[in-house]
């Protein structure tokens, strides 16, 4: 399923898309990555489980532009708070 997946900066800096692995380590803090590669945690992003206009999937952070409902016109980010997702 779409929503489980992650997005996220890697060390290269190639965005990554898969599933998220954490690794907590003594010397190294944390360690976030995604296909065995290390990304950035300042940069990884839920996917919302919803795909754009063109079909590409939304994640977390993203920035939207569109039209909601017949004339408003957004600019804003994808973010998810206690459950709900919604554009900032």
């Amino acid at each position: 399923m779409d929503r489980y997946l992650y997005r996220g900066q890697g060390m290269s800096g190639r965005f990554l898309i898969g599933h998220l692995g954490i690794n907590n380590t003594v010397n190294h803090g944390t360690v976030y990555h995604i296909y065995g590669s290390d990304v950035d945690p300042n940069t990884i992003g839920q996917c919302t489980g919803i795909k754009d206009s063109n079909g590409k999937l939304i994640f977390e952070g993203d920035m939207l532009k569109g039209v909601l409902g017949m004339c408003t016109k957004f600019i804003g980010t994808s973010r998810k708070q206690n459950g709900k997702r919604f554009v900032r």
